[in-house]
């Protein structure tokens, strides 16, 4: 039977999400490197899990018993898309997701499609609910956790926090100074490939990639023309005021993103 491509990424996150159920794998771990529309399966695993708990309240109110991990992941999946993912037709949401059960291996498509249309039909309530419930709820974080943080930065603070946590994380990456390219022409280069980037707003030599790219696909990673690296960790190198000829041991070097840069600002 042929796997239409958008069914076959549902298929592949609902058995990434399986095994997060059952064995708390790791997720990035679990998603091959040459999966088909990689961004997207990131997209639906990485959201549904930052979203669990609001997830599981919106499902409890169709759903009264816990299912099986793969209907739960389907189940979860599917209003993930529906709620939290506007990009997503409401008719792939549904019907994609559906299919993937159906060539699972739990026989419950019937139950998921009709569970799915409730949570569409009822998606504007569910979600004006939700918007009033505690904040570990709606914004999907452990009780302890939001307590501590209330208890120490204040109730705005603590949710502002909360908001920020379950963003996606950026990609960001920054140039190599001795390499003799420009940020602008390695962006002009990544856009011609289609590639999303941008610039990074507050570090000229850095470049933030679209979500669920590969890096090491990337134009100039090859010729190593840039590093994987968060900006914050280029303010210590800048912090050093290094000089060609100065002599630095790097004693937590690991991958080595901070020493190349040490080693560019220092020529070799």
């Amino acid at each position: 039977m042929k796997t239409e491509p958008g069914t076959a990424s549902r298929q592949l996150a609902i058995r990434i999400l399986v095994r997060w159920i059952e064995k708390r794998d790791f997720p990035d771990r679990l998603l091959p490197d040459t999966a088909q529309d990689r961004g997207f399966v990131m997209d639906l695993v990485f959201g549904t899990v930052r979203g669990w708990r609001s997830l599981e309240w919106a499902l409890s109110r169709y759903v009264k018993r816990r299912p099986a991990p793969e209907l739960r992941a389907a189940l979860l999946l599917g209003t993930h898309q529906i709620l939290f993912m506007p990009d997503v037709a409401d008719h792939a949401a549904v019907h994609a997701t559906v299919e993937a059960v159906k060539q699972g291996a739990s026989g419950q498509s019937g139950f998921v499609n009709a569970v799915l249309r409730n949570v569409l039909r009822g998606r504007e309530t569910l979600l004006a609910e939700l918007a009033r419930q505690p904040l570990p709820v709606r914004e999907s974080h452990p009780d302890a956790l939001v307590e501590r943080w209330t208890g120490r930065y204040g109730a705005e603070a603590a949710e502002a926090l909360c908001v920020w946590d379950n963003a996606p994380a950026e990609t960001i990456v920054a140039l190599l100074p001795d390499r003799g390219v420009t940020p602008e022409a390695l962006l002009e280069q990544w856009l011609a490939a289609g590639v999303r980037a941008h610039r990074h707003p507050a570090r000229a030599e850095c470049l933030v990639v679209g979500h669920g790219a590969r890096i090491e696909a990337l134009p100039g990673y090859a010729e190593g023309f840039f590093v994987p690296q968060d900006p914050a960790t280029l303010a210590a190198i800048g912090l050093l005021r290094l000089q060609p000829g100065h002599r630095v041991l790097d004693a937590c070097a690991a991958p080595g993103g901070k020493t190349a840069q040490i080693a560019a600002a220092m020529q070799g």
